[in-house]
Protein backbone atom coordinates (compact mmCIF):
# COMPACT_ATOMS: atom_id res chain seq x y z
CA UNK A 1 0.00 0.00 0.00
CA UNK A 2 2.66 2.43 0.91
CA UNK A 3 4.38 2.05 -2.50
CA UNK A 4 0.90 2.40 -4.36
CA UNK A 5 0.78 5.35 -2.00
CA UNK A 6 4.04 6.87 -2.93
CA UNK A 7 3.46 6.19 -6.68
CA UNK A 8 0.16 7.76 -6.51
CA UNK A 9 2.24 11.15 -4.69
CA UNK A 10 4.49 11.65 -8.29
CA UNK A 11 1.53 10.84 -10.78
CA UNK A 12 -0.07 13.97 -8.74
CA UNK A 13 3.14 16.09 -9.02
CA UNK A 14 5.67 14.57 -11.13
CA UNK A 15 8.61 17.47 -10.55
CA UNK A 16 7.79 18.35 -7.23
CA UNK A 17 7.79 14.69 -5.80
CA UNK A 18 11.12 13.65 -7.14
CA UNK A 19 12.58 13.22 -4.01
CA UNK A 20 9.87 10.24 -3.40
CA UNK A 21 11.96 7.88 -5.76
CA UNK A 22 14.41 7.68 -3.11
CA UNK A 23 12.48 6.67 -0.99
CA UNK A 24 10.96 4.09 -2.87
CA UNK A 25 14.29 3.08 -4.10
CA UNK A 26 15.69 2.54 -0.53
CA UNK A 27 11.88 0.40 0.14
CA UNK A 28 13.12 -2.00 -2.69
CA UNK A 29 16.27 -2.06 -1.33
CA UNK A 30 14.75 -3.38 1.71
CA UNK A 31 12.73 -5.77 0.35
CA UNK A 32 15.52 -7.13 -1.74
CA UNK A 33 14.59 -5.83 -4.61
CA UNK A 34 18.02 -3.99 -6.31
CA UNK A 35 17.01 -3.70 -9.90
CA UNK A 36 13.47 -2.18 -9.17
CA UNK A 37 15.65 0.50 -6.37
CA UNK A 38 17.90 0.59 -9.79
CA UNK A 39 14.78 2.33 -11.53
CA UNK A 40 13.90 4.06 -9.10
CA UNK A 41 17.82 6.08 -9.00
CA UNK A 42 17.46 5.92 -12.41
CA UNK A 43 14.04 7.86 -12.56
CA UNK A 44 15.31 10.50 -10.21
CA UNK A 45 18.69 10.84 -11.34
CA UNK A 46 16.64 12.28 -14.62
CA UNK A 47 14.38 14.16 -12.87
CA UNK A 48 17.41 15.86 -10.62
CA UNK A 49 20.81 14.97 -12.48
CA UNK A 50 22.94 17.46 -10.05
CA UNK A 51 22.40 15.78 -6.98
CA UNK A 52 24.90 15.20 -4.65
CA UNK A 53 24.98 11.74 -4.16
CA UNK A 54 24.46 11.07 -8.05
CA UNK A 55 27.72 8.52 -7.75
CA UNK A 56 27.26 6.78 -5.45
CA UNK A 57 23.25 6.00 -7.49
CA UNK A 58 25.41 5.26 -10.36
CA UNK A 59 27.57 2.90 -8.50
CA UNK A 60 24.49 1.24 -7.14
CA UNK A 61 22.73 0.80 -10.86
CA UNK A 62 25.71 -0.19 -12.61
CA UNK A 63 26.14 -3.30 -9.64
CA UNK A 64 21.95 -4.02 -10.51
CA UNK A 65 20.96 -3.50 -13.49
CA UNK A 66 17.32 -3.75 -14.57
Amino acid sequence: LAVEALNRAIRLEPERMAGIHLILARVYQLAEMPQMASKEYETFLAKRPEHPDKAKFIKFIAANPE
